[in-house]
């Protein structure tokens, strides 16, 4: 099956994950590591929702109908065949996007493999053909890209960002030129205020400020 590869932003919105097992810590826990503030409804927790249990809002009971009223996104992770067409079925109702944990077929949007670098993001997908494939290529990927990505990403964002909204397109030649600029090396000695400087002089040259 194919799917549509989107960010989404998931700040401020409502998110429920039914189920309490160790697939719904992992759904959970990335939803958090994307801004998200998940509702988890289910009886009882699994002790893999132990490490980030403060983050999440639970509800200690099962589903029932009306859960997903103003709903955004959804996750079935109760494993109950009985349960997920019920679900299904509201979440069309309220226009819920909604995953079934391998059910692909169930499914409004799938979870890729994520290799996650701050805001340096890397998402591996296989249509859900084979999840397995996906996590080997992630563990390829997070080995080639570390940390200093993600940092260097924060720098780009800070140095965009002091340019006023409406003047940012006149500088994508910067950005495009200095995406080329061998400054991950520098970044991995601890000179990232060195790079944000080498960055900033580049905008004030196109600005004509020396």
């Amino acid at each position: 099956m194919r799917y549509f590869p989107a960010g989404l932003n998931l700040s401020e919105k409502k998110i429920v994950v039914i189920g309490g097992g160790s697939v719904a810590a992992r759904k959970a826990l990335s939803l958090l590591q994307s801004g998200g503030s998940p509702l988890v409804i289910a009886p009882r927790l699994a002790r893999s929702f132990l490490r980030f249990k403060r983050k999440i809002r639970h509800l200690a009971r099962r589903y029932r109908a009306g859960d997903l009223k103003g709903v955004f996104l959804a996750v079935d992770a109760t494993g109950e065949a009985k349960l997920h067409e019920i679900i299904r079925q509201e979440a069309r109702r309220e226009g819920v996007l909604l995953n079934v944990v391998d059910r692909p077929a169930l499914c409004d949007f799938i979870f890729p493999a994520i290799v996650r670098r701050g805001d340096f993001v890397i998402s591996v997908s296989t249509g859900g053909a084979s999840p397995a494939f996906a996590r080997k290529i992630r563990r390829r990927l997070g080995r080639l890209y570390g940390p200093e990505y993600g940092r260097l990403a924060r720098i780009l964002e800070k140095v965009r960002l002091e340019i006023p909204a409406g003047e940012r397109v006149k500088y994508r030649a910067v950005f495009r030129k200095v995406a080329h600029w061998p400054l991950l090396r520098r970044i991995q000695k601890g000179d990232g205020g060195g790079v944000k400087k080498l960055i900033e002089r580049e905008v004030r040259k196109k600005r004509g400020d020396r």
